[in-house]
């Protein structure tokens, strides 16, 4: 890694560990392999003994690993990593994630020159086996598309909420925060929810959180290949996208922004596109019938 420098901020890269060893190291490498000289890299896992925190480990001191004696949830686990980090943004990492080599410069630069308090860029997606492209430039519809929503999601505060509503925001790992507002927001990310991220971001958002975009490809995610979900767990997914619109409604109506007829418009159709029409397609009746409840009383 480059030599530190007392001229720039620190980034705390803020890494937890799920796969085996071979998807570990790739990801840590990714972190150390950084251009940008005040990177730190914390750990936290709380499977003690599994293959990828071993991995991880033959890594210090240059990276710090912070192990729990028992298990916990991943918020908890973000949370704790948290608590230890020093830097003045905070990007959160999980071990399937990859980041170009000047992510993080390229994050920094962007947010000093626009003052931002987040900055959002995109990934590519990576099934198994495939090689990472390392390329800025986006390489297929998917990217392309995301890059443009990208950009209406810079523009302004009610464009920006309208994007996660519309089209489900950018990616955890694809945006870099500065820490106060993570810290000012904690709560959100102790609760463990499954998405504690997505609601950490409306709800800093809602709060004027400052938006920049970085126009880049600057990471890639690896996933593996999706096989058909067994019932339980898609009752479980239908309860959790339900959950969401749920934090998405108090945190506009906390902000005094449920008012506002685009953005109401826009959380009804969210409800309906992707919470009931779902649920109602595929038997879950009982959050078919929350989510109705819940736009009928936006729409009075």
């Amino acid at each position: 890694m480059p030599t530190k420098s007392r001229q720039l901020p620190t980034v705390s890269i803020l890494v937890t560990l799920y796969g085996e060893a071979g998807l570990v190291q790739t990801s840590l490498e990714s972190c150390l392999a950084q251009r940008y000289p005040n990177v730190e890299i914390i750990v936290v896992d709380s499977g003690l003994g599994s293959s990828g925190l071993r991995a991880a480990r033959r890594y210090e001191p240059y990276i710090r690993v912070v192990g729990i004696p028992h298990r916990i949830n991943p918020g908890l686990e973000r949370s704790i990593a948290l608590s230890h980090a020093v830097g003045d943004f905070v990007l959160f990492q999980d071990s399937q994630d990859i980041q170009f080599p000047d992510r993080i410069a390229q994050d920094v630069e962007t947010a000093r020159q626009s003052r931002a308090d987040l900055v959002v860029s995109v990934n590519r997606w990576l099934k198994p086996g495939e090689p990472t492209i390392f390329s800025p430039e986006p390489i297929c519809r998917r990217e392309r598309r995301l890059l443009r929503q990208m950009a209406i999601f810079g523009e302004a505060l009610e464009r920006s909420l309208l994007s996660v509503l519309q089209f489900g925001g950018p990616q955890p790992s694809c945006v870099l925060y500065r820490t106060s507002i993570v810290c000012a927001l904690r709560s959100y990310i102790d609760k463990g929810e499954p998405y504690a991220e997505k609601e950490l971001l409306f709800r800093a958002l809602c709060r004027g959180a400052r938006v920049a975009i970085n126009p880049r490809i600057t990471s890639a995610r690896r996933f593996d290949e999706l096989n058909e979900l067994p019932a339980v767990l898609l009752d479980e997914a239908h309860s959790r996208r339900l959950a969401l619109a749920k934090e998405y409604t108090s945190a506009l109506q906390e902000a005094g922004l449920l008012r506002h007829r685009l953005l109401r418009e826009a959380l009804i159709r969210h409800l309906m596109d992707r919470v009931y029409e779902p649920a109602k397609e595929q038997c879950a009746p009982e959050v078919a019938r929350d989510a109705l409840t819940l736009t009928t009383g936006l729409q009075a």
